[in-house]
């Protein structure tokens, strides 16, 4: 396992575009100021924020197929202290981390049927604990 030494806080600063670039897919450790840790596989840094976003996986997969089961993370930068890569795990193809993200777009149209279940679920929310009159 080797870890990313860099002066700046967040860790990972002074990474270059190319650097993010070569660590997309890996399997990172990031452990939080707290001292909560998490492990997944790097979706990508925000080059202006360095917020990360981590991929975790609940079951045991090939690196070109989808688990199963999985969560997708973001963790400001502010509440990293040690960002870590594992070179002891396979890394996730870059194909396949985009397909997470981009599985279910649709969904997320304006006029889709989800967000209407989600407008109507807001509604009933805030009806619910009076915020509308």
């Amino acid at each position: 396992m080797s870890k990313i030494d860099l002066v700046n806080s967040p860790p990972y600063t002074n990474l270059t575009f190319v650097q993010i670039e070569e660590t997309l897919g890996k399997s990172v450790i990031i452990k939080l100021k707290d001292g909560e840790t998490f492990e997944g596989y790097l979706y990508n840094i925000d080059p202006v924020t360095f917020t990360v976003i981590l991929l975790q996986t609940g079951d045991l997969h090939t690196i070109d197929e989808l688990p199963s089961k999985y969560k997708i993370l973001i963790i400001k930068n502010f509440d990293i202290s040690e960002f870590k890569v594992n070179n002891n795990r396979d890394a996730i193809s870059r194909n396949l981390l985009d397909s997470v993200v981009s599985k279910y777009t649709e969904d997320y149209t304006i006029n889709s049927e989800k967000m209407r279940q989600r407008r109507e679920k807001l509604i009933s929310l805030f009806t619910s604990v009076h915020i509308f009159a």
